[in-house]
């Protein structure tokens, strides 16, 4: 399996995602048999599923009407009724025509931002961070956004989690355009989700391919486009850079969750079998927590539990065990209004 979803909306549905590009669906109220599966495909474009791994399952929507969401490394974002898997309702490929060797975007992980189900931010294979929209809206068309480019990781994306926005409207402050990533370079960034019309190319700007690893970027044997520049092209996106890196980890960071209630509490997990809590309003350089799985088992996935105040991560390690953790109350509960307060604070610093 590479990826797994325990549906919100169904609490006897699991779905899985497989390296065949298939996606399943389990009933614990049945026998341990799949009740539906999508068929094979053998081509992006053939209209019937993905045809590579499938990194990044969600489901959005609401109780009454739902769907589920899924991305691969063909570069292919599907919706599913969970009623009929037989052939996706909506097939977006994404493809990125500024790429200097491939057109199309291997998807890693995906989610899908609080406030908007219609948008969604994926990490690659390559390391960067795109936007894309799932349908056509004013002065922008469906797809991959390529006028801005998350620039910060020079290895692939693990994870990409966007913020909860504990409280919604209510809350005193609006957190939904943040966003963590996790990446096999040994590091988590903190972002914020750019608009276009804040984020411009500067004028003059080299036309060399955005990525974290200049060699990569400006290298003519691996990027042919990287000195048009010198022909009078000026680079046609705008580089988005994190607010701040988390950088000290022994390993791959293979997996990000931010806290369900504490707008500024989230957990990782590294391949060397370490987990950590770290509470931005605290530190943005040192862990308020850590611990590590027994044996030092690589961490796959960590998840915090849906109640109120969510104390429990489960963590998936790479042995096939999940371990179940429980982080003291005074770290995770909220003490109200200020720890909103004080992380747009130490947003504004980091910014």
């Amino acid at each position: 399996m590479t990826a797994v979803l325990a549906s919100p909306f169904h609490p006897t549905l699991l779905v899985g995602g497989t390296y065949s590009g298939q996606i399943l669906v389990w009933d614990t109220r049945q026998r341990a048999l799949p009740v539906q599966r999508t068929p094979l495909a053998f081509s992006p474009g053939a209209g019937s599923g993905h045809c590579a791994p499938v990194y990044s399952l969600r489901m959005v929507g609401t109780g009454a009407a739902h769907q589920l969401v899924s991305a691969s490394t063909d570069g292919l974002v599907c919706t599913w009724a969970m009623d009929l898997l037989a052939r996706p309702q909506e097939s977006l490929l994404l493809a990125n025509p500024l790429h200097p060797r491939s057109a199309e975007v291997g998807v890693t992980s995906l989610d899908v931002p609080a406030d908007d189900a219609t948008r969604f931010l994926l990490g690659t294979e390559e390391g960067n961070v795109y936007g894309a929209a799932r349908y056509d809206r004013a002065g922008a068309a469906a797809g991959l956004d390529t006028s801005l480019v998350y620039v910060g990781h020079a290895a692939p994306v693990t994870r990409l989690a966007c913020h909860p926005n504990p409280r919604g409207r209510r809350a005193p402050v609006d957190f939904s355009a943040l966003f963590l990533t996790a990446s096999m370079d040994w590091s988590t960034a903190l972002w914020r989700a750019a608009d276009r019309t804040t984020h411009r190319p500067p004028p003059g700007a080299p036309y060399h391919y955005p990525h974290a690893n200049a060699r990569i970027a400006t290298s003519t044997r691996t990027n042919p486009l990287a000195f048009r520049g010198a022909a009078g092209a000026h680079a046609p996106w705008a580089a988005v850079a994190p607010l701040c890196r988390f950088e000290n980890q022994l390993d791959y960071v293979m997996d990000v969750a931010w806290h369900p209630h504490h707008p500024a509490v989230f957990a990782q997990g590294d391949a060397a079998g370490r987990v950590e809590l770290y509470n931005l309003n605290a530190s943005c350089e040192r862990a308020a927590l850590r611990t590590a799985t027994p044996n030092a088992r690589g961490v796959n996935r960590v998840a915090w539990e849906r109640g109120d105040p969510a104390t429990r991560l489960a963590v998936g390690a790479m042995d096939g065990r999940v371990h179940l953790y429980e982080a003291p109350e005074a770290q995770v509960a909220p003490r109200g209004d200020v720890e909103w307060t004080e992380l747009e604070q130490v947003l504004a610093a980091v910014a």
